[in-house]
């Protein structure tokens, strides 16, 4: 299960009063921080992007517990700090060089964040052709079908989790215009 393997503190940056700090944070680390490197990185080059990143943002913004004004590079460490307590981050030694990566289950919740926040569309004669692929794949091989069947499987129970969602959605939005009064303002949400 999921959340047998994440750390219990995981989802605090993202209640707090600063959450969307933590979560445009967080973003921005995924994507343009750590990238595409497999290599973790140093701690002090971490935390000189996290400082960059916060000098964009007022201090309320960021901090749950000071109240006024903190120094820059305290201000990094602080948020450093609660990205590694909660189980975002982890850090090691390299020889003798701090390095910091994402906790491996973490980067795996930031990466589904991360798709959610691109709005990623799926294209539904895609979704149906690569059930279909997968079948006839099962038909042609075979020896093979056991593999293209799970993949047919797969793909068809993620089609029909979409499907739900969008369904889900579309069932809320429909009931927000029903419940408006004014028709006007009824029209602009529809």
């Amino acid at each position: 299960m999921l959340f047998t393997h994440l750390s219990d503190d995981l989802f605090k940056p993202l209640a707090s009063p600063s959450r969307a700090f933590n979560a445009a944070l967080l973003l921005h680390l995924h994507a343009r921080v750590f990238g595409d490197t497999a290599e973790p990185l140093r701690k002090s080059e971490l935390l000189s992007a996290i400082g960059d990143f916060a000098a964009d943002f007022v201090d309320r913004e960021i901090d749950d517990e000071t109240s006024g004004t903190v120094e820059p590079s305290e201000r990094r460490s602080v948020v450093y700090r609660r990205l590694l307590d909660a189980g975002w981050l982890v850090e090691r030694r390299e020889r003798y060089v701090p390095v910091v990566e994402f906790d491996p289950e973490a980067r795996m919740v930031i990466e589904e964040l991360a798709r959610l926040d691109r709005g990623e569309r799926r294209s539904y004669g895609g979704a149906v052709l690569d059930v279909l692929g997968s079948l006839e794949s099962a038909i042609a091989n075979p020896a093979e079908r056991s593999e293209a069947l799970v993949n047919a499987a797969k793909s068809a129970r993620t089609f029909l989790s979409h499907l739900r969602s969008l369904a889900g959605s579309m069932r809320k939005s429909e009931e927000r215009i029903l419940r408006e009064a004014d028709q006007g303002v009824a029209l602009r949400l529809y």
